[in-house]
């Protein structure tokens, strides 16, 4: 586990909180934000209690439960398109 991947971890575990563990990423000398933003997709594709279905309760109260604004455009999409993976 590299530290980017160490830090999303203790953020999702509650135990650093959102801001700083946010800012520890965006400092880090490696940050590459393609590679966190396709690291946080399978973090969160792969953490879908139903993976049927991006409209079930426990799904939207997990996207409610972000602390971003409901109008970023990550949590606009994820409210709005199925998270199932499509094969072109």
């Amino acid at each position: 586990m590299n530290r980017i991947e160490f830090l999303i971890n203790e953020v999702a575990q509650s135990k650093i909180d959102f801001e700083s563990g946010f800012q520890a990423i965006l400092y880090e000398p490696n940050f590459d934000f393609q590679a966190v933003f396709m690291l946080l997709e399978n973090y969160i594709f792969n953490s879908i209690p139903d993976k049927v279905s991006y409209k079930t309760e426990t799904y939207q109260n997990a996207i409610n439960s972000i602390p971003l604004k409901s109008t970023f455009a990550p949590v606009v999409i994820l409210k709005n398109y199925s998270t199932k993976k499509r094969i072109c």
